[in-house]
C-alpha cells in the first residue's frame, strides 16, 4: 500500500518474500505456545505475587528462546538461498536480517498475549495487538518516506528492499520492545532487570548467528573444486551445526537458571 507506488513491483516481491519468511518462526511459536501460556497463567489469577513471578518467568524464557529460533535465519539464509533458489532471492539477504531482528521482539510480544489472556486482560490485549499492527504499517510508511529522501539521507548505494526492510524492522523492534517494557512495568519488575532480560537473549543469539555464518562462509570458500550448490550445502550444514551447538552450550552455561525455570513451568508433555 505504501511502497508499491515508489518502487518497482519486483522490489515489492522481494520485501514480501523476506517478510513472509522472517515471520515463519513467529507463526510457529506464537500459534502453539500462546495456547499453552493462557491456561498456565489462569491458575495464578488473583494471586498478585504468583502472577508477577509467572510473568517474570515467561518474559525471561521468551527473550531467551525466541531469538535462538528466530536468528537461525540470519545464520543460514544466504547458503540455503543459494542451495534452493540458486541466487533468485539473493536480494532478500539484508531484508531477511533486518526483519528477523524485528520479528524477534514482535514474536516475544505475541507470546505474552497468552498470559494476558489467561489473566483476563482482554482490553489490554486489544490495545496491545492494535499497537503492534500499527508498528508494521508505520515501518512500511517510514520506508517509503526514506526512499523519497534517499539522497539527503545518503542512501544512494542501498537497495530499495534494504531501505524499506530496515525501516520496517526498526519500527517493529522499537514498538514491540516498548510494549514489553510496559508490560513488565505493569507487573512492577525493576527496570534494570527488564532491560537486561530484553536485550541479553537477542544480542547473544545475534552474535552466535554472525559467528556461525562467518565460519560457514570461510569453510565453504576454502573448499576447492565444488559445484556451487554443493558448496552452498556445505556452508549451510556448517553454519546450522555451529549455530545450534554454540546456542545450546551458551544457554546451558550462561542462562541455566532461566532454562530451569522454563522447564519447570511448562507442562510435562
Amino acid at each position: 500500500l505504501f511502497i508499491k507506488a515508489i518502487v518497482p513491483v519486483a522490489t515489492v516481491g522481494v520485501i514480501y518474500f523476506a517478510y513472509q519468511l522472517a515471520g515463519q518462526p513467529s507463526m510457529l511459536l506464537s500459534s502453539s505456545l500462546v495456547n499453552v501460556f493462557a491456561p498456565l497463567l489462569a491458575r495464578t489469577r488473583g494471586d498478585r505475587i504468583g502472577e508477577t513471578a509467572a510473568m517474570t518467568q515467561f518474559f525471561s524464557g521468551t527473550m531467551l528462546f525466541v531469538p535462538a529460533v528466530q536468528f537461525v535465519l540470519i545464520a543460514c539464509f544466504p547458503s540455503v538461498e543459494r542451495l534452493i533458489w540458486d541466487g533468485k532471492w539473493a536480494a532478500a539477504g539484508v531484508p531477511i536480517t533486518a526483519l528477523a531482528v524485528g520479528f524477534c521482539f514482535h514474536t516475544a510480544a505475541s507470546m505474552l498475549v497468552g498470559p494476558m489472556l489467561g489473566l483476563r486482560q482482554f482490553r489490554e490485549v486489544a490495545i496491545f495487538e492494535g499497537i503492534r499492527t500499527v508498528s508494521a504499517v508505520a515501518g512500511a510508511a517510514l520506508g517509503a518516506v526514506a526512499l523519497t529522501l534517499r539522497e539527503p539521507l545518503g542512501l544512494q548505494n542501498a537497495s530499495d528492499g534494504a531501505v524499506v526492510s530496515v525501516c520496517l524492522g526498526a519500527s517493529m523492534t522499537v514498538v514491540c520492545a516498548g510494549q514489553l517494557v510496559w508490560i513488565m512495568r505493569h507487573w512492577r519488575i525493576p527496570m534494570p532487570e527488564t532491560l537486561r532480560t530484553l536485550f541479553y537473549g537477542p544480542m547473544l543469539a545475534l552474535l552466535i548467528a554472525i559467528a556461525a555464518r562467518s565460519v560457514g562462509e570461510s569453510v565453504a570458500t576454502s573448499a576447492t573444486s565444488l559445484a556451487p550448490r554443493t558448496e552452498a550445502l556445505l556452508e549451510a550444514v556448517v553454519s546450522l551445526a555451529l549455530y545450534m551447538g554454540i546456542t545450546v552450550i551458551a544457554i546451558r552455561f550462561t542462562a541455566e537458571s532461566t532454562l530451569r525455570e522454563v522447564l519447570v513451568l511448562l507442562p510435562g508433555r
